[in-house]
């Protein structure tokens, strides 16, 4: 990984000097824009969860007046966090991973195994999403509501399927990078 991400500033440095991005490299940095803004989102939800909970234990404290529906707030709030940085993640290749045997074979074995681990990788996303979108299907249609607040769920479970459709578009990405990797010679 060490001797990856020095190449790769290497080439987006060359691209970036000469002003040409091709399609794939376009899309790409489009994937992180878009990761990016739902990131923040994440983020703003994560701040708002912070407060909630912090309010409700003073208030559990100091009042004993807890706020009605602060976990079912806090579930939500979390599912918005994770699915909406979740490609982010993925698209800067930050994830935590453990690559003691890995970093031992050759490069092309590496970019082998990389080519097949997004493959795996992107077959449960995209089963994930069609799962999601199913149950999203159902949800909004039998008008689904959380039990204290009385929220509708389905426009909340929508953000797990966009989610996992951009981390799918992530993989997907991925894998057209790693075929690149694969299929060009040795330098």
């Amino acid at each position: 990984m060490s001797q990856e991400q020095p190449d790769q500033v290497k080439n987006e440095i060359n691209a970036a000097s000469v002003g040409y991005l091709t399609p794939l490299e376009r899309f790409e940095e489009l994937m992180k824009i878009l990761g990016k803004w739902a990131t923040y989102v994440g983020m703003i939800f994560l701040v708002i969860l912070m407060m909630v909970i912090t309010i409700d234990v003073f208030l559990r404290i100091f009042f004993n007046s807890p706020i009605r529906g602060v976990n079912e707030l806090a579930e939500y709030s979390l599912l918005i966090l994770i699915f909406m940085t979740v490609s982010f993640v993925q698209s800067l290749r930050v994830n935590i991973s453990v690559d003691i045997l890995f970093s031992k074979f050759p490069r092309s074995i590496q970019s082998i195994l990389d080519l097949l681990t997004n493959l795996l990788c992107l077959v449960i996303a995209v089963l994930m999403f069609r799962q999601s979108l199913v149950f999203n299907a159902y949800l909004a249609n039998s008008n689904a509501r959380s039990m204290i607040l009385k929220l509708p769920l389905s426009p909340i479970q929508f953000v797990m399927v966009i989610g996992l459709a951009m981390l799918s578009v992530v993989f997907l990405i991925q894998i057209i990078n790693s075929v690149i990797k694969v299929l060009k010679p040795a330098s």
